[in-house]
């Protein structure tokens, strides 16, 4: 979580059980819809309320998820 939110540590801890709660159910098969759209939710406003505005006042590159992929795309080559 980004320091300038407020209770940053409290919502990392929230975020982290509400994913492991989330988990717990679809495996359960219990509210595994339920589970999967609230899920599906938390995601999508993470990157509203986090990722639009550093994007939006300049702090990061607008190409930063380029370079994310790019990253992760060469971390899965075979070495050499």
């Amino acid at each position: 979580m980004p320091s300038w939110l407020p209770a940053h540590v409290a919502l990392a801890y929230i975020t982290g059980i509400a994913f492991l709660a989330a988990g717990v159910a679809v495996l359960a098969g219990k509210y595994a819809r339920l589970a999967a759209a609230l899920s599906a939710l938390q995601v999508g406003l993470f990157t509203v309320l986090v990722w639009v505005p550093i994007v939006a006042i300049g702090t990061a590159p607008a190409f930063a998820w380029e370079r994310i992929r790019d990253h992760r795309w060469r971390s899965r080559r075979a070495p050499g």
